[in-house]
């Protein structure tokens, strides 16, 4: 997307470059990005319906704009269905913080005090079956032992079994 632009603005942009049209844009309820729904819909001016090959042309030319969406057509040719690009999010999510870690890390504040610290997570009753939510707090207690200790910390972790029921 155009940065500083926000998704709206974006696709009005891409729209008036690709098409020569000027579109009203209206914000759709559901933004999930796991289905394939209408982000926007696309109303004409004069309430047509969309002509096919201007949404082709617009699908061809939209990666200058937002090369981060999947552009599809909807059956009916009124909508145009917007879906995150999983493969362009990995990579530029990757690629945005893995750059120079140590330039990032200088951003915190009070690295200088080093302190000593214990994270104790996932506390199962051995008594009952282990289940999803007790992956959670450990996955949740490992990933901010791994935090503070890049920053520097000394940290200690303790993967406690706290709670021994009824046996």
């Amino acid at each position: 997307m155009v940065k500083g632009m926000s998704l709206r603005n974006a696709v009005k942009l891409c729209l008036q470059k690709n098409t020569g049209f000027n579109f009203n844009i209206e914000l759709a309820s559901d933004l999930s990005a796991q289905r394939n729904v209408p982000i926007f819909w696309l109303l004409p001016k004069k309430n047509d319906r969309l002509d096919a090959n201007l949404l082709n042309d617009f699908r061809k030319g939209h990666r200058s704009y937002l090369p981060e969406f999947v552009v599809e057509c909807g059956e009916k040719e009124e909508n145009v269905y917007f879906t995150v690009d999983k493969n362009f999010f990995i990579k530029d999510t990757l690629n945005t913080y893995s750059r120079d870690l140590q330039k990032h890390r200088t951003t915190i504040t009070d690295v200088d005090e080093k302190k000593d610290l214990v994270f104790e997570y996932s506390s199962p009753n051995i008594a009952k079956p282990f289940h999803i939510g007790h992956l959670r707090s450990t996955v949740i207690g490992n990933s901010l032992s791994n935090v503070f200790s890049f920053l520097g910390h000394n940290v200690n972790r303790i993967n406690y079994l706290g709670d021994w029921g009824m046996q």
